[in-house]
């Protein structure tokens, strides 16, 4: 399959997977009027973490898509473009891992058939942004990029999955010349946990919102216990 083929493919799949999402009827639930919050309130200036706890990822990436549009489903439109460009990312992925065309088109194929691309996302929640850059990290990885560890904590902001990842290249920056890019990515993400313990009191221990027992009340540490639980369905929700 030549180049041009490969685009073809890559951009015919993006293009029905986009009269897919547009056909849809998003409304918005539970958590994603928090993560819309946080990134209204960013856009006109106030980082508030009083009023919209968690991690907040999906929500910073929405505020240029709120700067344009004026919509109020900004989060969900940020996680449609993330979604479309998994697409091709999942693409070089498989075909990198792999080593073979067939193997990226079976990657993308696989990505497909999972819920992330067609569910929560509508709902407001960050399921298809966790993907995204859980893919974007191995995917990094995999190339030995310099960026790893900034999209990886970027990643974690989103939510904290994606700090397992952390393996897959940290033994790679250990030297002199990548030192600080390793040192960059954690400084992204204790200077996220510092604004939020300047303005809560507490550090951020959940992903969500809904992890509050009993009132939402930021003044208070949420129960570490919220973040686990024996629900086969939730157990891997944080």
């Amino acid at each position: 399959m030549s180049k041009k083929q490969e685009i073809i493919i890559i951009g015919l799949t993006m293009l029905a997977m986009l009269g897919y999402l547009l056909s849809a009827n998003p409304r918005m639930a539970d958590d994603g009027f928090g993560y819309e919050g946080f990134t209204e309130s960013l856009a006109h200036g106030k980082i508030d973490f009083n009023s919209f706890y968690g991690t907040q990822g999906l929500s910073i990436l929405a505020v240029p898509v709120f700067w344009l549009t004026g919509s109020h489903i900004s989060i969900i439109i940020t996680s449609i473009i993330l979604v479309l460009l998994s697409i091709p990312l999942s693409y070089l992925l498989g075909k990198k891992f792999w080593k073979s065309q067939e193997g990226g088109l079976y990657y993308v194929a696989l990505f497909l058939l999972t819920s992330f691309p067609y569910v929560t996302l509508m709902r407001g929640f960050v399921e298809a942004t966790v993907f995204f850059f859980s893919i974007l990290v191995v995917y990094l990885s995999l190339n030995n990029s310099n960026w790893t560890p900034l999209a990886w904590a970027f990643g974690a902001i989103v939510k904290p999955f994606n700090l397992f990842l952390f393996p897959l290249f940290v033994g790679n920056f250990f030297n002199k010349k990548r030192i600080w890019f390793l040192a960059s990515g954690v400084a992204l993400g204790m200077l996220y946990m510092s604004v939020n313990y300047y303005q809560t009191g507490h550090v951020l221990n959940t992903a969500v919102l809904t992890s509050y027992s009993g009132d939402y009340n930021t003044s208070k540490n949420p129960p570490l216990f919220a973040n686990f639980t024996l629900n086969p369905i939730d157990t891997f929700k944080n």
